[in-house]
């Protein structure tokens, strides 16, 4: 005789489908955000052109530089201004063990100072690009300007998001860290970019 599952049963087992399709689309509105920005990114430069590009990325490089030094100077004003969550036994992170995620705090403030000072770098870097915008037609064979602007501009986007993404991955909040865990392209960005992963982690996490 066939037996057909109680509701109970088909409760949870349409819960569980429920569950599980929130996750997908997690992981792919994160990755989808990530990859149109990454390509903006590199429209934007191939408009640009390959020096204006390449100056304002110049630019990037020394305002990131800068942020490592200053960091520690707004530190401790965000400590009073801006609660973290803490983490319990209980908190589960998507790029960190256990036991440095319930230190996560004090990282945290410095990696978020970091890219207060960053971001008003940035916008300081936008404005000077304005300023130099004739660069855009600087005569280079049209097909190279646009990849080669093209490719720093991507690049520039790229480096830009495993920053918000580790400065993200930090916080422990469920719902941030299961769309990170879910995600295949944030699983490889934050902790495999050659070198730059490295140095995210040294500065901010030591």
């Amino acid at each position: 005789m066939q037996t057909h599952p109680g509701p109970l049963r088909c409760g949870k087992i349409k819960s569980e489908m429920i569950r599980l399709r929130a996750m997908t689309d997690g992981e792919n509105m994160l990755t989808l955000i990530i990859l149109l920005f990454i390509a903006y990114g590199a429209y934007a430069g191939a408009r640009k052109g390959a020096v204006l590009q390449g100056i304002m990325f110049a630019g990037y490089v020394v305002v990131f530089l800068l942020a490592k030094l200053l960091a520690g100077v707004f530190k401790s004003t965000f400590e009073l201004w801006i609660p973290y969550p803490s983490a319990t036994m209980s908190s589960h992170f998507a790029f960190f063990s256990q036991s440095l995620g319930l230190r996560l705090d004090d990282p945290f403030y410095l990696a978020f100072s970091f890219m207060f000072v960053f971001a008003i770098g940035w916008v300081i870097v936008r404005v000077v690009s304005l300023l130099l915008h004739e660069l855009e037609y600087y005569p280079l064979p049209a097909k190279q300007n646009h990849w080669i602007g093209g490719i720093i501009g991507g690049l520039g986007a790229y480096l830009f998001v495993v920053m918000v993404l580790y400065l993200v991955a930090m916080i422990p909040v469920s719902g941030l860290q299961t769309a990170l865990e879910h995600s295949l392209l944030a699983k490889i960005m934050v902790p495999h970019t050659p070198i730059f992963s490295w140095l995210l982690h040294t500065w901010w996490i030591g």
